[in-house]
């Protein structure tokens, strides 16, 4: 039996809410005393790119590469998936040094593709809050995805409705930006279809301006 559908935005509230009560705790061990003239906040801009993996399949295709390739001659099936994929983003954040605490807004692309075969794409958008202890970083938040279409030549086109999830990631950081690990949890309806796009992943930012 199907049970009952809560909408985006009340799920949109319910995971910001569960972001912000698991970051919590972590505020007191990142509220360290530091120097008076700390700045009070810090601006800066990045640039990032992850590969994801997860998710309900939508299809497969059965690939030759050719001779001469690192696969030459082989046949295999890739799938096109609702949770794998490259994310491409730029965003903003802002940092507190006082207390070791940040938020951070980023905007991007996540494509999925076997060449031109199949292509599965959306526009993302995401709100994170975040607790740095040395050089860790952990933080949680939503995430939107806007246009979901998933593209194919011969079978056709298939639009969802946007979506709205959760996130949570762990990053450590460098002098010039950060490298982490990250879990989303989202799903992509169109009618009676729903599709999975839960994913782990790989991600790398360049920090610029802190």
């Amino acid at each position: 039996m199907e049970g009952q559908r809560t909408s985006p935005a009340t799920r949109l509230y319910r995971q910001f809410g569960v972001c912000c009560l698991c970051l919590f705790p972590l505020s007191g061990y990142a509220a360290e005393p530091v120097p008076d003239d700390t700045a009070t906040v810090t601006f800066e801009y990045l640039l990032g790119i992850g590969f994801m993996a997860g998710g309900d399949t939508i299809a497969t295709y059965e690939v030759t590469y050719p001779p001469g390739s690192l696969l030459g001659g082989e046949t295999v099936d890739l799938d096109v998936k609702g949770g794998n994929g490259g994310y491409y983003f730029i965003g903003a954040g802002a940092h507190l040094p006082r207390y070791n605490l940040g938020t951070e807004i980023h905007w991007g692309l996540f494509k999925d593709g076997v060449g031109d075969a199949g292509r599965f794409s959306r526009l993302a958008s995401e709100f994170i809050l975040y607790a740095e202890l040395n050089r860790w970083r952990i933080g949680g938040g939503v995430m939107h995805h806007g246009s979901p279409e998933f593209k194919d030549d011969q079978l056709g086109n298939l639009e969802f409705k946007d979506a709205v999830g959760w996130l949570g990631q762990l990053e450590y950081r460098f002098e010039a930006g950060t490298l982490g690990v990250r879990y989303g949890d989202i799903d992509y309806e169109l009618d009676t279809l729903t599709v999975n796009g839960d994913h782990w992943g790989l991600f790398g930012v360049l920090r610029f301006g802190q």
